[in-house]
């Protein structure tokens, strides 16, 4: 499960990629969601921008409420998030979720690449 966080640094600005796609039981969400955590609360408030993929991720009402709750906890660390793999009803959710926890600033790409530049562009 480590491998589905990566850190890395671009211009000095601390970036997080949450690779969520796939994950076939809570167990597993929940698992990676932990490390999450770990990770991202190790850096100063408003600092951190985080990419999470969620391509071919299922997203009933149970995962959203757990995906909801992961959103407040790190939304203070976050200076950007985006999200890519995503579209439709699930872009809306996650959306909602973002709104709720009282994220503002929130990317919807493709790709890790774009969510990046966006981000960085948007500085």
């Amino acid at each position: 499960m480590k491998d589905r966080i990566e850190e890395f640094e671009i211009d000095g600005k601390p970036f997080v990629h949450i690779d969520m796609s796939m994950l076939e039981s809570r167990a597993e969400l929940g698992e990676v969601a932990k490390m999450v955590g770990d990770v991202v609360s190790k850096h100063p408030e408003g600092s951190l921008y985080i990419i999470t993929n969620i391509a071919e991720f299922w997203l009933d009402s149970e995962a959203e409420a757990f995906f909801e709750q992961c959103i407040e906890h790190n939304v203070k660390y976050a200076k950007a998030c985006a999200v890519t793999g995503i579209d439709g009803i699930k872009k809306l959710m996650v959306s909602s979720a973002a709104k709720r926890a009282g994220h503002s600033r929130i990317y919807f790409t493709f790709t890790k690449e774009r969510a990046i530049e966006c981000m960085l562009a948007d500085d």
